[in-house]
This record gives structure tokens, C-alpha cells and sequence, in this order.
């Protein structure tokens, strides 16, 4: 009796024979890519690796994308919006999602922005109604900030 045990590699087909059917990341319109060869030469290495590292941007960068001339089908980005960052304590912010989630049915808000969008705009009718006849407010001229210029 042996006590061996059987390969189980050795019974897996080869990658390079999968259906691009099956394969989510294979392209119907290109041709099967050769296998990359590793160089040997540091400064090649770290050129391959500095040219597939995604490019970290600041927040002001958020929701602005390359104009490639490939402008994408529908944006997620509320149109005439600006972003602003909320920080909540937690127990509000637990509160917060609680609310949105429990009364979806009954008020159709979908999303903890909108629930904030909602309550900003009820928030700013109040005050405005409060303190300035039910007016809005004149808007706030800012000043343009002076950027420090770059060190070379």
C-alpha cells in the first residue's frame, strides 16, 4: 500500500486555456498577451512599478476625472454641486443611519446625503424665516486665496 498522495495540481487545466467567457478580465477584441518577462536591471523595474501606481490626488481633485475626450455616460455627482467635509460624532452619526434606513419607506430618501441635503435646506428656511423675513441671505463674496508659489 502506498502512502503517497495524489498531485493535486497536477489535475488543474492551464490558465491560458480558460474561455474568455469565464474570464472577467479578458478582452474579446485584443490578442492573447504574451507573459511579461522580469528584468533584471533595477531602474527598468522601478520604472514598470511607477507607471502602474494610481495617482493620489488631494480631496479638491474628488469628482473631477481626465477630460480623455471619453466623457462617462452618467455622473454620480449631484449637477451644481460642491463638496464640503462633515465630520459627525459617532453616536450622531449611528443615530443619523439609524433614522435614514427606518423611515425610507415612508419619506423615499435612499441616502445619507440626501437625509443631509434635507435637513440643511429645512435647517436654512428656518433660519432664514427667523432672522431674515423668510428672505435667503445674500450670498458670501470670498476672497481669492493666495496660493504659496511653488519651491524649484
Amino acid at each position: 500500500m502506498s502512502s503517497k498522495l495524489p498531485d493535486p495540481l497536477a489535475e488543474l487545466p492551464d490558465p491560458s486555456e480558460a474561455k474568455a467567457s469565464r474570464n472577467p478580465f479578458a478582452r474579446r477584441d485584443s490578442a492573447p498577451e504574451t507573459p511579461a518577462v522580469p528584468a533584471d536591471d533595477s531602474s527598468d523595474r522601478q520604472d514598470s512599478t511607477s507607471a502602474t501606481t494610481a495617482h493620489r490626488g488631494s480631496s479638491k481633485d474628488a469628482g473631477k476625472g481626465d477630460k480623455s475626450g471619453e466623457e462617462s455616460e452618467r455622473s454620480k455627482r449631484l449637477a451644481g454641486s460642491s463638496d464640503i467635509l462633515l465630520s459627525l460624532p459617532t453616536d450622531l452619526k449611528d443615530r443619523l443611519e439609524s433614522v435614514q434606513v427606518f423611515t425610507r419607506p415612508y419619506t423615499g430618501i435612499d441616502s445619507q446625503q440626501e437625509f443631509i441635503r434635507q435637513a440643511v435646506a429645512k435647517a436654512c428656511a428656518e433660519h432664514e424665516a427667523q432672522y431674515n423675513n423668510g428672505a435667503r441671505f445674500p450670498a458670501i463674496v470670498k476672497p481669492e486665496r493666495k496660493r504659496k508659489p511653488k519651491a524649484s
